[in-house]
């Protein structure tokens, strides 16, 4: 998967804390647009959500647009610690939805077109086929997950988390589309007795719908 996902893995922080001294983040990425606060709680079951990360890591000259959305979502009380986050998390009451989005940027997409949207969607077969190895063989059960077409190429994996995140569970899903040479990324970590892997598809199904029509 794309290095800013597998990161998130690996390092996952549930940033409630957060969210509730700091209140929402700022929604401008496309990303953050592709998925509604009605959505996320009604697809976990939750009361309440925010975004915790937008971010747009590209500038006007790239030959991509990248954007990168990361929502918690959970019930109760938000904690006031990193602790009782995972806590939260792990009883099934808190989760972490994440989408990342690539696109052309107009004007500049010469080479993304020729070259780098093949090499993007290449690294993301590969890296959805071998970092299950790779997690496995650090302790963390992994394996590929066979996604839903959705109308478009796609693959994806699922993976335990470690450290703080231990008892979650992380699903990823990738899909891209070759004639707009756009491509997305949906990301969801809960508890692992929750149906991660299910509700990632359902947030996949809304936000490749809009994105990749």
């Amino acid at each position: 998967m794309n290095p800013k996902l597998a990161l998130l893995v690996v390092v996952s922080t549930l940033s409630l804390v957060a969210a509730s001294t700091a209140g929402a983040g700022s929604t401008s990425a496309v990303a953050c647009t592709l998925l509604s606060s009605s959505q996320l709680q009604s697809t976990l079951g939750l009361s309440q959500s925010t975004v915790l990360s937008s971010n747009v890591p590209t500038s006007a000259l790239s030959e991509d647009v990248d954007t990168q959305c990361g929502w918690g979502v959970w019930s109760g009380a938000p904690p006031t610690s990193p602790a009782a986050t995972f806590a939260l998390a792990r009883a099934g009451h808190a989760a972490q939805i994440g989408i990342e989005t690539w696109a052309p940027n107009k004007g500049h997409q010469r080479s993304w077109v020729a070259t780098d949207f093949t090499k993007l969607t290449g690294k993301l077969a590969h890296e959805s086929a071998t970092f299950p190895g790779l997690f496995a063989s650090a302790g963390m059960p992994s394996h590929t997950i066979r996604v839903p077409k959705l109308g478009h190429a796609g693959t994806g994996f699922t993976t335990a988390a470690s450290g703080l995140a231990k008892g979650l569970t992380v699903a990823i899903g990738c899909w891209w589309e070759k004639k707009s040479y756009k491509a997305i990324c949906v990301f969801d970590e809960e508890a692992a007795s929750r149906p991660v892997t299910a509700d990632m598809g359902t947030f996949a199904k809304i936000a490749v719908a809009k994105f990749l029509g």
